[in-house]
């Protein structure tokens, strides 16, 4: 049953927020969600809204929304706009994938426990090398994945392909490549697999979708669910893209109406205050506008101070043309910023910047005692700031070329 949005009427607090990429995977969920209501959340989106009750009673508000186009890029942005919009608790990416061959058959489910982004390389004479990024999906919603397992595929039966295979998914945890091309090369599959070899799958959106799941202050647990349609092989085809969309999306209702995962009421809002902004950029020039809006997704009733610190005409080929010109504009900015502290002492700071790295430590000395920092980093993939990750783990910083006799100097 298919309902109109009243649009004066109040959006429930979403539970999950639910993405697919193609009409056939959205509608295998919109069958497999049930009634649902359809409306349009602002600027940011058109989606379905259903209410699914689960095993323990809780019932579940769940959005699904279809992206305008495949690819990480577009993930990325549509998934900042309805996180945004909607501040879900859980973002699930579901839809089909490209299975290994040899590990998996047609049909089977893929869960991810990493998601490894594989388009990012480096043009050598002996050709491209690969500069794998990672992303770990939430640990908790992978735990619950992990217990759903005794799922009834009965429904699934009745469809040809598993009727003529006598067969029905088997489900699989492991990493997943994605990247920006539809794969069908077995040579580039082994290729890939030497970079990691418990790899089970590939496909074009979760990377995106995972990276807008760090947008939020309150990050956004995010996981991923696919089914094999083909093998990413010289056989590739369409045969099996319903059969697919059918049982991934029989196992993500399955996931939900478990109700192994947790039923959060609506989250608290920090009580609007001030915010200070600096936005900081030494070799390009930056637009204000997403940094603002970065602030404003976090914390929209606030009032915004603006500290910008433009040093791009201060560079020539990378470089500081005057050092001391770049330094003492360090030292400006952050005289404007304590006296906005003083003005505002209960204000947060927020540092946005792009800039020639012996600044950043010029800069961080100066500020060092004035004010926790909250840092943001740029996407180049979905076009925005996203709050750094203080819980991940970073490698240990390597430094090259020290002279060899030290000095005070």
């Amino acid at each position: 049953m298919i309902e109109s949005q009243n649009r004066s009427e109040k959006l429930p607090h979403i539970d999950f927020l639910i993405f697919t990429a193609i009409p056939d995977e959205q509608e295998a969920l919109l069958d497999a969600l049930g009634e649902y209501r359809a409306f349009n959340f602002g600027d940011s989106g058109i989606g379905t809204l259903h209410h699914i009750q689960s095993k323990t009673g809780d019932i579940y508000d769940v959005v699904l929304v279809t992206l305008s186009s495949v690819g990480n890029v577009e993930s990325g942005i549509q998934s900042s706009l309805a996180i945004n919009a909607l501040q879900p608790n859980y973002l699930i990416m579901a839809g089909i994938a490209g299975g290994i061959k040899g590990k998996t058959c047609k049909g089977d489910i893929l869960v991810a426990d990493q998601i490894i982004y594989y388009s990012q390389s480096k043009r050598t004479p002996d050709g491209n090398e690969i500069r794998p990024q990672g992303l770990a999906v939430d640990p908790y919603l992978l735990q619950v994945a992990k217990t759903c397992l005794d799922i009834d595929w009965g429904q699934l039966r009745a469809e040809d392909h598993f009727k003529q295979n006598s067969n029905t998914p088997n489900i699989h945890f492991g990493p997943i490549l994605v990247g920006e091309e539809v794969v069908a090369d077995t040579d580039y599959i082994k290729q890939l697999l030497k970079l990691n070899p418990k790899i089970i799958g590939v496909e074009m959106e979760s990377y995106g979708a995972g990276r807008a799941a760090l947008f939020p202050r309150q990050r956004i647990r995010f996981i991923t669910f696919r089914s094999v349609s083909d093998f990413a092989d010289e056989t590739k085809d369409d045969s099996w893209h319903k059969t697919a969309c059918a049982a991934v999306a029989a196992y993500t209702v399955f996931f939900i109406k478990s109700g192994l995962v947790e039923k959060v009421p609506g989250k608290s809002r920090k009580v609007a205050g001030d915010n200070i902004i600096l936005h900081h950029f030494s070799q390009q020039l930056l637009p204000q506008e997403p940094v603002v809006e970065s602030v404003n997704a976090i914390d929209a009733n606030s009032r915004l101070f603006h500290v910008s610190l433009p040093q791009y005409k201060l560079f020539k080929d990378g470089l500081p043309i005057d050092l001391d010109s770049v330094q003492n504009a360090n030292i400006s900015a952050v005289k404007k910023v304590e006296k906005l502290l003083i003005k505002h002492p209960d204000a947060t700071l927020f540092y946005f910047g792009i800039a020639y790295i012996p600044l950043l430590f010029h800069l961080g000395f100066l500020l060092s005692n004035k004010r926790r920092l909250n840092f943001f980093e740029f996407d180049r993939y979905s076009q925005i700031w996203i709050p750094l990750n203080e819980e991940g783990d970073s490698s240990s910083l390597e430094v090259e070329g020290l002279p060899t006799k030290k000095t005070r100097r």
